[in-house]
């Protein structure tokens, strides 16, 4: 379960990503490309 800090800290971030979240994601996938050898993780075919 969850601490009360941390919901507050989630709840907090929220208006963040609505407005920013699909730059943070795709950020996020362009940083993950220069580590090669995680292809698990990396998602092919994203733009």
């Amino acid at each position: 379960m969850l601490s009360e800090k941390a919901i507050q800290i989630i709840k907090s971030t929220v208006p963040v990503l609505e407005v920013h979240g699909t730059a943070i994601t795709k950020r996020f996938y362009e940083m993950l490309s220069v580590f090669p050898t995680l292809p698990a993780i990396r998602i092919t075919g994203f733009p």
